[in-house]
């Protein structure tokens, strides 16, 4: 965890509002699937065969399906493959509003020993 938001119990959050800036080597490896894609993967079919842009197709919806699962937003994942730039860091923002029941976090924001709990 590279940085928090939200740092109580009893904090409001807006949909959509920045909860914490994390670091993976795993995420880091899943903007890679979603930016390392052949810079022409939707542009130029003709230089294509179709297996190889199917394979490609397959690769991306599933490099975009793990940033799911990290929920990193459709509109992030979407700037990730309009800037082809990986992110050694990602910011994962609330899915509604409300308020925050438990942090599920012991130590602080950059403290490597803290923990989810």
């Amino acid at each position: 965890m590279d940085k928090l938001f939200v740092f109580s119990r009893g904090e409001p959050v807006e949909k959509d509002g920045p909860l914490v800036r994390i670091y993976s080597p795993d995420l880091l490896t899943n903007t890679k699937g979603v930016c390392g894609r052949p810079a022409d993967a939707g542009c130029g079919a003709d230089q294509w065969e179709q297996r190889d842009k199917e394979s490609t197709e397959r690769l991306l919806e599933s490099a975009r399906q793990r940033l799911r699962l990290w929920n990193i937003g459709e509109a992030q994942i979407a700037e990730l493959e309009k800037t082809r730039k990986p992110q050694e860091l990602m910011t994962l923002h609330s899915p509604f509003k409300g308020i925050v029941q438990n942090l599920g976090w012991t130590g602080t924001a950059g403290d490597a020993r803290g923990s989810f709990g």
